[in-house]
């Protein structure tokens, strides 16, 4: 019977490779064009023109412009049911620009602002 090191040499390798740092080979590089203090984490951005839609976390949504750096609107919650509810950690966030709606997602739940 022969017993190879092959699978241990492939994960090794596989390691190896996978430790590349991306900026070091030119595959991708970043420039930054612009800083906002968002209240809360930002979690996604959605820029749709010269509007930024940010899902700030437990913060709720923020509209920022920017073009003046300037928040425009910040929704810190919604209503269901006749109830007023405060977002609990916003993952996600995309505006529908036909219908004018603002599609946000937290954990466990979708809600439409």
């Amino acid at each position: 019977m022969i017993i190879t090191n092959k699978p241990i040499f492939i994960t090794i390798f596989t390691i190896f490779i996978g430790c590349m740092q991306p900026n070091e080979e030119s595959v991708w590089s970043v420039s930054e064009e612009g800083v906002f203090s968002t209240s809360g984490f930002c979690r996604n951005v959605s820029v749709i023109n010269n509007t930024a839609y940010v899902a700030a976390g437990q913060s709720g949504v923020q509209v920022w412009d920017l073009n003046t750096g300037v928040k425009l609107n910040e929704f810190l919650g919604y209503y269901n049911s006749g109830e007023y509810l405060d977002f609990e950690d916003i993952a996600i966030v995309q505006p529908e620009e036909v219908n004018n709606l603002l599609f946000v997602n937290e954990s466990n739940e979708a809600v439409m602002v």
